[in-house]
C-alpha cells in the first residue's frame, strides 16, 4: 500500500476532527468512512497521521504522514477523542507503545509524550 497523502485541502471531514496533538508532535485526524473509502483502507477505525514534527516525539518514534494509529498502550484508538483521553498529565514522559498501520503493515512503535507550552 502506498504512503497515504493528506486529504485534499478543504476536505469536509477535516474541520471538527482535526487536532494538533502537541504532546506527541504531530497533526492527526479521525478516520471517517469517507477517508477509508478514499484511500481504500483495510482498517475500520483509527487516527490518520497528517503531519509529523521531525524533532518531536512522533518523529523520534518513527511515525510518518499517512500512518494510522489503531492502539496506544493496548487501548483501542478508534478516533481522535480516544487518543486525547489517553493523553493526560500522567502520560507525559512515560514511554507508550503505539500499534500503527504503516504502508499496509502493522508495526509497534515506542513514543514518549512531552510537555508543551
Amino acid at each position: 500500500m502506498p504512503l497515504l497523502p493528506s486529504p485534499p485541502l478543504g476536505y469536509p471531514s477535516m474541520g471538527k476532527c482535526a487536532a494538533a496533538l502537541s504532546a506527541l508532535g504531530g497533526q492527526m485526524v479521525s478516520l471517517s468512512r469517507t477517508l477509508m473509502n478514499l484511500y481504500q483502507l483495510s482498517v475500520g477505525s483509527g487516527v490518520l497521521v497528517q503531519g509529523v514534527e521531525p524533532s518531536g516525539p512522533a518523529g523520534a518514534a518513527g511515525l510518518q504522514q499517512g500512518d494510522i494509529i489503531t492502539e496506544r498502550d493496548s487501548h483501542e484508538v478508534k478516533a481522535i477523542d480516544d487518543l486525547h483521553k489517553l493523553l493526560n498529565e500522567d502520560s507525559i514522559g512515560k514511554t507508550d507503545k503505539l500499534l500503527v498501520l504503516h504502508n499496509g503493515c502493522k508495526t509497534r512503535l515506542l513514543i514518549t509524550p512531552v510537555e508543551t507550552n
